[in-house]
């Protein structure tokens, strides 16, 4: 068992980033978790939180039963209109990002793809 937090940056946003759901699961391949591994963060004991511009986020300790090394995925609902130029990026990682199309699909155990984006 060990102990995990989301973070995630507004780092180079031009307004606040609202995010509306957030989950982290065991991938399975693709798209597809592991059923039953996709567990949901708190961001100050909510489900819902707001980044202002320029600023990081930080969820509240999650417990998860995970090997070392796991292969992990980590769905963000932004539940605001965002900018076309949007990227999701990562830092210091080897990422694909894949995006859905429209609706908060966070809770699933297999994300329906709109758009792949490697990092």
């Amino acid at each position: 068992m060990g102990t995990f937090r989301e973070r995630l940056s507004n780092a180079y946003g031009t307004g606040k980033l609202l995010i509306g759901a957030a989950h982290i699961g065991r991938r399975a391949t693709g798209a597809m978790l592991v059923p039953g591994s996709n567990q949901q963060p708190m961001f100050g004991g909510a489900t819902e939180a707001t980044i202002a511009t320029g600023t990081m986020l930080i969820s509240d300790p999650v417990d998860r039963d995970l090997p070392s090394l796991a292969d992990v995925a980590v769905s963000i609902y932004l539940s605001k209109t965002i900018p076309a130029s949007f990227q999701p990026t990562g830092c210091y990682t080897s990422q694909t990002n894949y995006i859905s199309p429209l609706g908060n699909f966070s809770a699933k155990d297999a994300m329906p793809v709109g758009k792949i984006g490697d990092d």
